[in-house]
């Protein structure tokens, strides 16, 4: 100022708290929002111990069946040590030729190539069953468990049904109630919010001060929120097709594995009730037969 104003002893000095008023709810919908970001955390998580848990299974189960192998490829490798001994008694006494005698030891060293294979696959599901388990590998010399044939399978309804408590259906339907939500919100983002102030004002040319109060409306003159609102949209659309799409890819799935367990099932069974029963028989006969001398190599 000039005259009396002029110099820093005369500025007048204002101090004022500010103080936003929200309107539409809006501290309540980021509650909500806030809330539905939780639950998204928790299914993730859940999502991921399933998948942990189905990894834990698979491998473990795949561990049985390649103990089960080794058990056959041995039980496979003395009958052909047996088979050889048979024959080398055969060739000792002029029965068969030395070349058969060959034949057989080809048999022996076959077998016990697949039993070395056998071993290694074993060793190599032992070390992913004991990195699942965070181990350098598995303290016990057998995992414990036996492979035994379902005798029928549940309705593909009832495993449909089930569907709905997978992890990421729950994940997708959160989904799209945090993108409501948030479209909600963003709506809302373009009603302005009144600023309360309130403050003191101090004049010291004048000797006085006095409080000061304001009430302050933004105009949304440039900005009405319509590119947030928009991108907003497109995410509760997005959400909806993403439930869709994880429901079908479950389903598919679902009846992918149902029915290669069917088939299996029927096929396993076939074995257990018809061709083994005969080929145990055909086995014993041409191995009599043949021990008889009535057989050639």
């Amino acid at each position: 100022g000039r005259d009396e104003l002029s110099g820093a002893i005369s500025a007048e000095s204002l101090f004022l708290i500010n103080q936003t008023l929200e309107l539409s709810g809006k501290r309540k919908k980021r509650m909500n929002i806030a809330g539905y970001k939780h639950e998204l955390v928790l299914w993730d998580y859940r999502e991921h111990v399933l998948d942990l848990y189905s990894q834990v299974a698979t491998t473990y189960v795949s561990v049985i069946a390649a103990q089960q192998n080794v058990l056959l490829s041995t039980e496979l490798m003395h009958l052909a040590e047996q088979f050889h001994e048979t024959i080398n008694k055969r060739v000792q006494i002029g029965g068969l030729s030395p070349i058969d005698l060959s034949r057989a030891k080809i048999q022996v060293i076959n077998a016990e190539l697949d039993l070395k294979r056998d071993r290694n696959e074993l060793a190599k599901k032992r070390i992913e069953l004991a990195t699942i388990w965070g181990k350098q590998e598995l303290k016990v010399d057998e995992v414990a468990g036996e492979m035994k044939l379902l005798n029928s399978l549940p309705p593909l309804t009832t495993l449909m049904d089930k569907l709905t408590q997978n992890p990421k259906i729950f994940h997708w339907q959160t989904e799209k109630k945090y993108s409501s939500a948030n479209y909600t919100l963003e709506k809302s983002n373009a009603i302005p919010d009144p600023v309360v102030s309130l403050g003191y004002r101090n004049m010291p040319a004048e000797d006085n001060g006095a409080f000061v109060a304001s009430v302050s409306l933004p105009l949304p003159l440039f900005d009405r929120n319509s590119g947030a609102t928009m991108s907003a949209i497109q995410k509760v659309s997005q959400s909806e097709w993403g439930e869709y799409n994880a429901r079908m890819d479950l389903e598919k799935d679902l009846r992918i594995a149902y029915q290669s367990v069917e088939v299996n099932l029927s096929e396993l069974n076939s074995y257990e009730s018809e061709l083994l029963p005969e080929a145990k028989y055909a086995f014993k006969e041409i191995s009599k037969g043949y021990n008889d001398g009535k057989f050639d190599f």
